[in-house]
């Protein structure tokens, strides 16, 4: 070995082994990982210390040691004896933390002390001495409270920046998008979803978003409102027509009702629903405290949002309803009409769907013979007047197919168990869209008269279904 190289060697082996902690809240902050290091590189060489160990929390608060996986790595290596270092060297006090309590910075220093491994700030010169220890306990404290302050400063301004109807970043909701709003007041282009604004000074408003969303959106409230679909229901149908949500995926029943909980589709944004204090949980705000703006013209009328959120309510209130209240709620209906059948079920305002009571006891023939009512089959043996399902209108065809080979409108007239061709229509937009679902083979032909069963009157289904 050459001399250089041995007293190169030396040379290292007299140096300090050190470990360093870098912590940065974001990439853009002043002081950097990249600045930190930078800064105990010159440290380290000017004072004789060797890194050998770097422990690193990216975009990471120092409020509190919960996510700082750096923080948390190197107490464990300290206390655990794993250290191969006698030194930590960090920036300043406010990159070993921001705490509330001061104590707790102070009892994490002292744990590495306790096993043998002292903390330097680079930045801060802090004498080993009564005066240096209440110096570095005022620096702790107002590292805390800078971070407080500058948390309040920040939730004013959204505070302020909602009150004006201005967007605060992050993902918008189906069928809204955002704007940029220049400082003169002037309106810039309508950001793509997931663009970013043109520049930092640029503030953001909400919209109207893609036409083709608008109309999804607004097709949700008929099929909720008007064709009393349910959320899968409605998921359902959206998936079949191709519709997508945002990020490309096919709709689903927690999008749809995520699309019904909007309330910013009437051109309303509401605020200060929740309150989260510096460090604490997160906590709702009464309704009364709440502020609203209107930031753009309706979506969806206001007086269709409110009747949706009141079927949401009356669905919520059927689902809570136990099994003696609901048959004692058909008791009352019976007596009060006479009579029980969907259709009267479903108009009762005082009972639940006739769908609740399939889920919740079978059939609502079932409920209906628990009171004493026997209901009335059709020859598909659903109750009379309940609408039949799509899997037993497909069952139909597909039965038709095996008997005939093929199934027309005609055959549907002729066949005296099966539903009108007009069902068909409503519930498919066809007859030969229907056996297309069913994977019937349809025929436009008439068939010849040996291939015709005579329609027998009082055989024949229910046709309102």
């Amino acid at each position: 070995m050459s001399k250089n190289a041995e007293a190169a060697v030396g040379e290292r082996a007299a140096l300090i082994p050190a470990a360093q902690y870098l912590r940065a809240s974001s990439e853009v902050q002043k002081y950097s990982s990249f600045h930190q290091r930078a800064s105990i590189a010159e440290f380290s060489k000017r004072e004789g210390y060797d890194i050998v160990r770097t422990y690193v929390d990216e975009g990471k608060s120092g409020v509190s040691t919960k996510g700082r996986k750096g923080l948390s790595d190197m107490l464990a290596d300290i206390v655990a004896g794993r250290a191969e270092y006698r030194t930590i060297l960090v920036l300043d006090v406010s990159r070993w933390g921001r705490y509330q309590d001061p104590d707790e910075a102070a009892h994490y220093e002292f744990l590495c002390r306790s096993s043998g491994i002292s903390v330097r700030y680079v930045a801060e010169a802090f004498d080993e001495n009564p005066t240096g220890a209440i110096l570095k306990q005022l620096k702790r404290v107002m590292a805390g409270e800078y971070s407080r302050e500058l948390s309040e400063r920040i939730r004013r301004a959204k505070r302020i920046n909602r009150a004006l109807g201005l967007v605060q970043g992050g993902s918008c909701p189906y069928g809204v998008a955002r704007q940029e709003l220049l400082p003169d007041g002037s309106l810039g282009k309508v950001l793509r979803r997931g663009e970013r604004k043109s520049h930092p000074e640029y503030r953001l408003r909400y919209v109207h978003g893609d036409e083709r969303e608008i109309g999804v959106v607004r097709k949700i409230f008929d099929l909720y409102l008007v064709r009393k679909k349910l959320p899968a229901q409605i998921a359902r149908i959206l998936q079949r027509d191709g519709e997508t949500w945002t990020s490309g995926e096919p709709i689903t029943f927690q999008h749809v009702r995520r699309v019904l909980t909007c309330e910013l589709l009437t051109g309303v944004l509401r605020f200060g629903k929740e309150a989260r204090t510096f460090g604490g949980p997160r906590t709702i705000q009464p309704r009364s405290t709440w502020g609203e703006v209107r930031v753009m013209e309706p979506i969806v009328p206001p007086r269709t949002y409110a009747a949706a959120q009141r079927r949401r309510a009356w669905l919520a209130d059927n689902r809570r309803r136990s099994e003696e209240r609901m048959l004692s709620d058909l008791r009352r209906v019976r007596d009060r009409v006479g009579r029980l059948s969907t259709s009267v079920v479903d108009e009762a305002p005082e009972c639940c769907n006739a769908s609740y009571y399939d889920k919740r006891f079978g059939t609502l023939g079932r409920a209906m013979a628990l009171v004493g009512e026997k209901p009335r089959l059709n020859r598909l043996g659903s109750v009379l007047g309940r609408k039949i399902g799509e899997e037993q209108l497909l069952a139909v065809l597909r039965r038709i197919e095996h008997e005939r080979g093929s199934v027309s409108t005609s055959l549907l007239i002729k066949t005296p168990d099966a539903p009108s061709y007009m069902t068909y229509i409503k519930r498919f937009g066809s007859v030969a869209a229907a056996c297309e679902a069913a994977g019937a083979r349809y025929s436009r032909l008439r068939p010849g008269p040996a291939a015709l069963v005579p329609v027998q009157g009082d055989a024949a289904i229910n046709r309102r279904s």
